[in-house]
């Protein structure tokens, strides 16, 4: 089992399709142009074209249909590949969701993938690439919206398969030291060559910051519960026991997948209800600070490209919101200039962006006006290191300005610790403890 890293748009998915036959040509990666040359190699003929590959991409919604149950994509599947499946017998496509941490495998695969939360999606599309007979099983950040905990028994299970059933596997993840605890090798890209990867650096700590004043929003005993057709077999998900988020302030939450973080994040939206015994405000646009919607709260979702429109340039999906919040293209051009973009960028489709194009893209997105809070939901776990302490550090500037809130959920803890002011672990039916 081998792992492959690098900088966000340094050509690790393109490797990956190529070696899954996803497409026909290899693409050079230091220039990034479509050609059948590997840097003074010549012709880059595929080495698995006559092999069984399997290649598992990074949205993992995207491989099941909306309209119809989980369950009914393992069915057809197993109906197909089931006589040739390394897979004993269907009944033990659940028991392997649960040794993965699902909680309820059965239940969770009778809901459409729309209900579930993106770490349940990934796991359900790990398991689900399983069931076809391959020799090569390429999985293209696929564990980036797990927690780390779930990630290496992923990891474990896959390296324990490939041994069993005398196959390989290549791994692309941002995560070194997921790669570095699971896999034989680790690759790294660095300046269009792949090379064997050496040890990062562990990030060092910033400094604790003083926040003044009132909060802007303060939450006491707050709950979340259950939505969708299973919410009466569900309950509450998770709870709070406090939530205060200061102007310019920096919360972050972690928990494992599932927990309904996500929820969490959706309710402060309002597209879900949540339950408290206090919800204060002390600022917003009104500043009436009656409600909740009072505040002009803004968010950005796993799957940042799914916030544009994939027919459209980012230009008329950018115009879009400038018209809502009356903003002009000056402050636009600003904000691409910060985060290191040209306009050219703005005539593109999402899809051809790289993943930290399209990441500088989604946060210029949310600034438009002025946003009383920023919600980030698992938001720079498909872009490397380097690439989201960028990004970071242009919200950071732009912070200290404005003076917005940003409340961040993310799996990594290590950079939620060194980076927000006050970190919380959600649990489900306890509530958590700053750290």
């Amino acid at each position: 089992m081998y792992g492959l890293t690098g900088k966000t748009g340094s050509g690790k998915s393109t490797i990956g399709k190529w070696l899954g036959r996803i497409e026909p040509v290899y693409w050079e990666v230091k220039k990034r142009k479509e050609t059948n040359q590997v840097r003074g190699n010549g012709t880059m003929e595929n080495p698995v074209a006559e092999e069984e590959a399997l290649y598992l991409l990074q949205d993992t919604y995207q491989i099941f249909n909306p309209y119809v149950p989980v369950i009914r994509h393992f069915r057809d599947i197993w109906k197909n590949c089931g006589d040739t499946s390394s897979i004993q017998s269907f009944d033990e496509i659940p028991e392997i969701l649960e040794s993965l941490g699902i909680a309820d495998p059965t239940t969770l695969m009778k809901r459409k993938a729309g209900v579930v939360s993106q770490g349940e999606a990934q796991r359900l599309a790990f398991v689900l690439g399983f069931i076809r007979s391959a020799s090569l099983r390429i999985y293209d950040e696929v564990f980036s919206n797990v927690d780390f905990r779930y990630s290496l028994r992923m990891l474990n299970f896959l390296r324990d398969f490939c041994e069993r059933s005398e196959t390989s596997a290549v791994v692309i993840s941002h995560e070194y030291e997921l790669l570095r605890a699971c896999t034989n090798d680790i690759y790294m890209i660095q300046d269009g060559v792949m090379k064997r990867a050496e040890s990062k650096r562990n990030p060092g700590s910033t400094p604790e910051r003083e926040i003044s004043g009132p909060p802007l929003l303060s939450i006491r005993d707050l709950r979340v519960p259950a939505h969708g057709p299973h919410r009466n077999n569900r309950g509450t998900l998770c709870m709070l026991a406090n939530l205060s988020l200061y102007p310019g302030g920096r919360v972050g939450l972690f928990g494992a997948s599932g927990l309904g973080k996500t929820t969490l994040l959706k309710g402060l939206l309002g597209e879900h209800d949540l339950i408290w015994s206090e919800c204060k405000i002390s600022s917003g646009k009104k500043r009436d600070g009656a409600v909740l919607r009072d505040l002009d709260i803004r968010y950005l979702p796993q799957s940042v490209v799914s916030v544009f429109n994939p027919a459209s340039t980012l230009r008329r999906s950018l115009k879009e919101i400038q018209e809502v919040h009356d903003v002009s293209d000056h402050e636009i051009e600003l904000y691409l200039d910060l985060f290191g973009l040209q306009l050219a960028h703005l005539d593109q489709y999402p899809s051809g962006l790289s993943g930290g194009e399209i990441q500088r893209l989604g946060i210029i997105s949310l600034l438009p006006g002025n946003p009383d809070i920023i919600l980030l939901d698992e938001s720079f776990s498909s872009v490397d290191e380097d690439t989201r302490e960028t990004i970071w550090s242009v919200l950071k500037s732009l912070q200290q300005d404005r003076k917005f809130g940003i409340l961040v959920v993310s799996h990594d803890v290590k950079w939620l610790r060194s980076s927000m002011d006050q970190v919380y672990e959600v649990l489900k039916a306890d509530p958590p403890e700053v750290v």
